[in-house]
């Protein structure tokens, strides 16, 4: 897509902002690139239209995400409003024209969940382990803890779940 004389090139990783201006460009773009590229854009264009393509493109590359989650760990359009404390209607809205600024870090929190656990774990198993009632949680399983405290706390325990550093040999 173009955008007042920037190219948005959505096949590039969220930190490099995924801004490729219409100037010639080396093949090898780097981090080193993106952050120029990101100093001259701002330096060259109004704050408000370059935070207004920020959160263009934090909905297009996080919220993307969010159905990869959601088929990952197994859970229903009501677990997840019940999850984030919205309506099932509010999820599928996400589902197809991305999530709200407001909610993404919330919804960072759950993919990242969902990442640790697809490293970890099978994947044909996650929706199974994370319905488990667990000692450690009060007899809770992930997805209630979710449901009950929301994606931070979920991701948390699945980060200190997963945490090898506590092993000592």
């Amino acid at each position: 897509a173009r955008v007042q004389g920037v190219q948005l090139d959505f096949s590039l990783p969220f930190p490099c902002m995924a801004i490729a201006f219409t100037l010639p460009l080396r093949d090898d773009r780097s981090m080193s690139d993106a952050t120029e590229l990101a100093e001259q854009l701002a330096s060259s264009h109004d704050p408000q239209w370059v935070a207004e393509l920020i959160e263009a493109l934090a909905n297009r590359t996080r919220g993307n995400q969010f159905p990869t989650a959601q088929a990952v760990l197994g859970v229903s359009d009501v677990e997840l409003a019940d999850m984030f404390g919205v309506t099932r209607q509010a999820i599928k809205q996400w589902l197809t024209g991305g999530v709200p600024t407001a909610r993404l870090g919330a919804v960072a929190d759950l993919t990242a969940a969902s990442d640790i656990l697809r490293r970890r774990l099978r994947v044909d198993r996650i929706p199974a382990a994370i319905r488990r009632p667990a000692p450690n949680l009060g007899g809770r399983s992930l997805l209630e803890l979710g449901i009950d405290e929301g994606p931070h706390a979920l991701y948390a325990e699945v980060v200190d779940t997963f945490d090898l550093t506590r092993i000592s040999g």
